[in-house]
């Protein structure tokens, strides 16, 4: 097993022939490919592998998002990293065979700028209706050009509805209607970018009102 700290081949992850290359505590790491085990896995790590791909799976739609805005990148860990650890971390838990999610505790974006606004979110015959006050000028923490980007996951489907640059803070109301996959249960969380695109705040999960 070798380790690459500034090889001449760069940063290297993946398969390649025989060798693979992986990140372990934050280092470049170049080993032989494993043979496949005839032991079978523990539970233990049964239940780690359905959590990692339950969180892979989950997280997939959303990496052009998490590209741009999740956190600080490091040479050995990219934001998709970082966003993997934190939801395997915090944002799941197996209870029996099932991988089950805590959605108030899914980050969609991790970032500096300040959430200054409180948003309520009320579905009503299939339109997602968010509304929020626009902040008080002495606790402004945004700009007139920011903006508001939404995303809304569809828990029964686990399809995305993601809309961004919706409205700018100002505006106070966004409205939209779902698709009708999106008739049962969903999870929304908002976040707030700046509209370069090169700052967002960390994203907010909204409760939301379904009123028939």
């Amino acid at each position: 097993m070798a380790r690459v700290v500034k090889g001449i081949i760069g940063l290297f992850t993946g398969k390649v022939g025989g060798i693979v290359g992986v990140i372990y505590n934050g280092r470049q790491i170049i080993r032989s490919r494993p043979k496949k085990s005839t032991v079978p896995p523990s539970q233990a790590q049964v239940d780690q592998r359905n959590k990692f791909r339950e969180v892979s799976q989950f997280l997939k739609p959303l990496r052009g998002i998490q590209q741009k805005f999740y956190g600080n990148p490091t040479p050995t860990k990219t934001r998709i990293h970082l966003a993997m650890s934190h939801h395997l971390k915090e944002a799941v838990e197996n209870k029996g065979r099932e991988v089950v999610w805590h959605y108030n505790r899914v980050l969609i974006t991790k970032g500096d700028m300040g959430f200054a606004i409180a948003v309520q979110a009320k579905i009503t015959s299939g339109l997602l209706r968010l509304h929020w006050a626009a902040p008080a000028k002495q606790h402004l923490k945004t700009g007139k050009t920011d903006v508001v980007n939404v995303v809304v996951y569809c828990k029964v489907n686990k399809q995305f509805f993601i809309g961004e640059h919706v409205a700018t803070v100002s505006a106070t109301l966004y409205q939209v209607p779902l698709p009708p996959v999106f008739s049962s249960s969903v999870a929304v969380w908002v976040f707030i970018s700046n509209h370069a695109g090169t700052r967002c705040s960390s994203s907010m999960y909204v409760p939301v009102e379904r009123i028939n």
